[in-house]
């Protein structure tokens, strides 16, 4: 059930939820109390010898009493809606915490479109349930019951036949509600898809128009907006429905006090008085008995998004288990030591890693090369607790890693992955992301050490400008050099490249490898890369080959052994020297 789930953040505001409910019980109360005051009024004037005085006196008291029960809806509304707000931005926020705390494996499995769906529309239609549905149910029930008590006091058996429909506004909402519900759940979900198409369009338009694909992915768009247009109507023609149903019913009851009230006026066993306050007492219905096909919707809708919400809410979060001997642990020295590291995505699936084995020491370098897929990027992902081993055992600085908290990872190791990601901001605060303090004078500093010195004589507003979405407005190579001075501004004890110099010259890379292990000899450094250039400086490099490692020694030794290392150098140096020629 929704309300279970979440009734921990009602819990937090209840003192002030429970004086909204009283609040809008007095307001409620008064303006039952009206047709009290017009019913007087009418069988006065009925008799045809009244005083004005008292007629004024009746006219005095519906007024206040409609000026006091508007007022008190209006601080009703201030309190009930307003704390929604506070619990929508409670659990926007939580929802965010918990994104955030989930593992890389969560974000392989579910697209961009479908959480950034759950953040907007979902959180809305949950709040929508916090406040609406919760106000009105609360209207709704105190006006029927203080109504229901007035007529009841004026005249049982009317009261009893006026609210003989009542069982079919039951049955009818319950009906069209589960139908809501199912069609709601349907449409948020078709609203995920189109979500994730616009998001991934968006993000590689680019590519999109690189292969021609503007029709084609335009058409799948018309065909998911068709779909969801679909789905939308249906969910409306089912809403639509809810709220002329109950207002025919109403009409029922209004039909049965005209009938049978009226009878009653003629044999004199009525007044007109006490039929116009019954129909003020079913007026005064009218709306809150219409509220509960609308608050059912409401209700419906935020049952569909709240359990897609806590798909996400209910994932386990695997807490780190670190021992009372390390959990005091504030620093790390910079070696690292892989034994027998096995490791795969899930059960089932093929190993990525078979027995991995290394040692580095401190501020030492150590290149790793290999094929595609041989698994070098999972190396740097398990140092960096993205992911754990499956079997083996990692240790940095003599401790295991599984037992060394992720900030003390972080603020030691700084990583440039194979396609670095740039904010949608300046260049400056792109690289203060590794030392948020920095001044201008040290991400320039970092940017010439990255080679992006003369980049930067280029562009106008020089480390202050723009680089739009993702880096839209710069070259990969631009992108990869200013993810490097990011990691270099950190000052970290562990430097992780994984192939950070794919998208630049061999010139540049160069440069940037020369700076590294001059500016950087207290930092040890591992560097991935399918070009030999890259490593042939590293104290260790490492070949390796279907997750194992075949070759293993610096760069001379690996040359006199004569296996994969060599060709691959020969070939690489084969290829640069044709294209030096061409």
């Amino acid at each position: 059930m929704a309300f279970k789930k979440i009734y921990p953040y009602i819990r937090k505001h209840k003192k002030r939820l429970l004086f909204g409910f009283f609040i809008i019980s007095i307001s409620n109360l008064l303006a039952v109390l009206i047709p009290r005051f017009v019913g007087r009024a009418i069988d006065t004037i009925a008799t045809k010898s009244f005083q004005i005085d008292f007629i004024l006196n009746q006219i005095f008291w519906v007024i206040i009493l409609t000026i006091g029960s508007g007022f008190l809806m209006f601080l009703t509304r201030k309190i009930i809606i307003v704390l929604s707000r506070e619990i929508e931005y409670e659990l926007r926020k939580d929802f965010l915490w918990q994104l955030s705390r989930l593992p890389y494996s969560f974000f392989v499995d579910y697209s961009t479109g479908k959480l950034m769906s759950l953040a907007t529309n979902d959180i809305s239609s949950a709040r929508e349930f916090l406040g609406p549905a919760v106000m009105y149910t609360a209207n709704t029930i105190t006006t029927f019951l203080l109504a229901l008590f007035f007529m009841l006091s004026l005249d049982v058996k009317l009261t009893l036949l006026s609210i003989l429909p009542l069982p079919l506004i039951t049955a009818t909402t319950y009906i069209i509600g589960k139908k809501i519900h199912r069609s709601f759940k349907d449409v948020q979900e078709q609203f995920s898809k189109l979500s994730t198409l616009a998001q991934e369009v968006f993000s590689g338009i680019r590519l999109v128009r690189a292969f021609v694909r503007e029709a084609y992915e335009t058409n799948q768009f018309h065909r998911l907006s068709d779909d969801y247009r679909q789905k939308y109507i249906h969910l409306e023609f089912l809403q639509s429905l809810m709220i002329p149903l109950l207002i025919v019913l109403i009409g029922l009851s209004q039909l049965v006090v005209i009938g049978y009230g009226g009878f009653r006026v003629i044999e004199k066993t009525m007044t007109i008085g006490v039929v116009s306050q019954f129909f003020v007492y079913i007026n005064l219905l009218i709306w809150p008995v219409a509220a509960i096909g609308w608050v059912t919707n409401l209700i419906q809708r935020a049952n569909a998004s709240i359990e897609r919400l806590w798909e996400i809410f209910d994932i386990k979060i695997e807490e780190e288990t670190v021992s009372p001997m390390t959990q005091e642990i504030q620093d790390i020295s910079p070696s690292i030591h892989f034994n027998d590291v096995w490791f795969r995505y899930k059960e089932g699936l093929p190993w990525i890693l078979k027995g991995i084995s290394f040692q580095i020491s401190p501020f030492s370098s150590i290149g790793i090369i290999g094929s595609v897929g041989s698994g070098k990027s999972t190396i740097l992902r398990l140092i960096t607790k993205i992911y754990s081993p499956t079997k083996g055992c990692i240790f940095i600085g003599g401790v295991p890693l599984s037992q060394i908290r992720r900030e003390i990872i972080s603020s030691s190791v700084a990583f440039v992955p194979q396609e670095p990601f740039l904010f949608s901001d300046t260049i400056a605060e792109n690289v203060r992301l590794g030392k948020p303090n920095a001044t201008d004078e040290e991400i320039e500093q970092v940017l010439s050490l990255s080679g992006f010195d003369r980049d930067l004589k280029t562009l106008p507003d020089g480390i202050h400008t723009l680089v739009g979405e993702k880096g839209v407005n710069l070259s990969g190579g631009q992108k990869q050099r200013i993810a490097i001075a990011r990691a270099l501004i950190a000052q970290p004890k562990i430097l992780l490249l994984d192939d950070a110099f794919s998208s630049v010259d061999s010139e540049t890379e160069q440069l940037i490898l020369s700076n590294i292990f001059s500016h950087f000899s207290e930092t040890t450094k591992i560097i991935i890369s399918n070009r030999i250039s890259s490593v042939m400086h590293c104290d260790t490099i490492l070949l390796i080959d279907d997750g194992r490692i075949v070759e293993k020694g610096n760069h001379q030794s690996l040359l006199h052994l004569g296996g994969k290392y060599r060709r691959l150098y020969e070939i690489q140096k084969l290829r640069d020297e044709i294209e030096k020629e061409n």
